[in-house]
């Protein structure tokens, strides 16, 4: 598939999936693993943006209809939202119109920021790497953006998770198997476009190349095998409930599903 066919797919899935994307990821009690994994990698997004401090400038990539917004707000962040998908935005524009504080959003791709070097205090770039084909392109357009002493916050999907191993082993067996016909929208993007999973050793080095420097990391999303998590999901969601105790731990390299790292914009040599 050619790069714009990917792009094209990827922003035809998100304009549809804008309208129950909070709904379906974003529940108050959660009765998934899967809306667990959404629920925890947010608060440790904004765990990680507390580290940076409160105020200044902030670019979230990959805004989608505002998940973070309201929150970074509350912490007096000036926030500058962008996303590919047209209708996460036009969701995102009209939940933002409640907020005490204008929020600037803006269609454009993560690897060609519409905005001036050194513009931001902090980045934040959330389920949006695995999609990206040149993530070095992507680590020095955030660069970019940095201002001097800047931080980023990114997330990635682990190569060496228990649930990316079992997903390789699912693609392997459905290519062998007759194409179905009655597939829902997820399984179809999944068909269409293929996601790109990365080492969390392979992307810190990328982001030394880049020059930004490893601050913080955390590991999230402990679902077992999708067999299990279909069959028995009370037990899949305890499971990943408490296997977070050990989010903060490089055992988990080989077990997580998420990987979020903080980084700092260093100095040119």
């Amino acid at each position: 598939m050619s790069e714009s066919a990917k792009t094209r797919h990827i922003k035809d899935f998100f304009d549809e999936d804008s309208r129950q994307y909070l709904d379906e990821r974003y529940p108050s009690i959660p009765t998934t693993c899967d809306q667990f994994s959404y629920l925890v990698r947010k608060q440790y997004v904004l765990e990680m943006l507390d580290a940076i401090g409160h105020g200044g400038r902030v670019l979230d990539i990959g805004c989608g209809p505002a998940v973070y917004t309201r929150d970074l707000v509350e912490r007096g962040w000036n926030v500058y939202g962008m996303d590919i998908s047209t209708g996460m935005l036009e969701t995102a524009v009209r939940l933002a119109r409640a907020l005490p504080r204008r929020v600037k959003f803006a269609a454009a791709h993560a690897t060609h920021l519409p905005y001036q070097e050194g513009a931001f205090d902090a980045v934040m770039c959330i389920g949006v790497v695995s999609y990206v084909t040149d993530v070095p392109a992507l680590l020095r357009e955030v660069r970019r953006m940095l201002r001097p002493g800047g931080q980023a916050v990114f997330q990635i999907s682990n190569a060496l998770s228990v649930s990316e191993i079992d997903l390789r082993v699912r693609r392997g067996i459905g290519r062998m198997m007759p194409r179905r016909r009655d597939l829902d929208a997820h399984d179809r993007f999944r068909e269409n476009v293929m996601l790109n999973p990365y080492t969390p050793a392979t992307f810190d080095r990328w982001c030394e190349d880049a020059l930004l420097e490893r601050r913080d990391f955390r590991f999230f999303d402990f679902r077992p095998p999708l067999v299990i998590d279909r069959l028995a999901p009370k037990l899949s969601l305890g499971v990943g409930r408490a296997l977070e105790a050990l989010s903060r731990s490089r055992v988990s390299t080989g077990m997580a599903a998420g990987y979020l790292v903080r980084v700092s914009r260093g100095t040119l040599q």
